[in-house]
């Protein structure tokens, strides 16, 4: 195949790729259409040069292509979308969880080499008109302490 046909399936495909970038469920069609295009390029594509084909010519990840051309080769492909985002959702999940246990682990580690909240001495408040909210109060600051150190110095 000639470059004209191909340079015009990969402006098709980024055209696609660029318009359901957050993209839902109502999108399905196109992304069913981007793996259909892309499967056209692939056909295109001298043997053993299609990933340095996707590379220079296509804005989005190896991975991505490879997926919406899963979707398109699918007996289902709508189902198969629904199964990518179901996926895609446990793995946000797991994600967040998984930054949640090192936020507690930062925190239980801090506690444990004797770092402590410092409180620190009240200031008399400024005096506000009646419209304004009072001024909320300095909670204290984190610093560590040496461990066998007198925590009051």
């Amino acid at each position: 195949m000639s470059d004209a046909p191909l340079n015009k399936l990969v402006a098709q495909i980024n055209g696609h790729l660029e318009r359901f970038e957050h993209a839902g469920p109502e999108d399905d069609e196109q992304r069913i259409s981007v793996g259909l295009l892309l499967i056209a390029a692939r056909d295109s594509v001298q043997r053993g040069k299609w990933y340095d084909w996707l590379k220079a010519n296509i804005k989005r990840s190896i991975r991505d292509c490879q997926k919406a051309i899963a979707v398109a080769h699918a007996p289902d492909p709508h189902r198969k979308l629904a199964e990518q985002r179901k996926k895609n959702r446990q793995y946000a999940r797991r994600h967040r969880q998984s930054l949640h246990r090192r936020a507690e682990n930062i925190i239980d580690l801090l506690w444990s080499s004797g770092a402590r909240v410092l409180q620190q001495p009240r200031r008399t408040p400024l005096v506000f008109a009646e419209d304004d909210a009072p001024p909320l109060p300095f909670v204290g600051r984190l610093e560590a302490v040496k461990p066998g150190a007198n925590p009051s110095d």
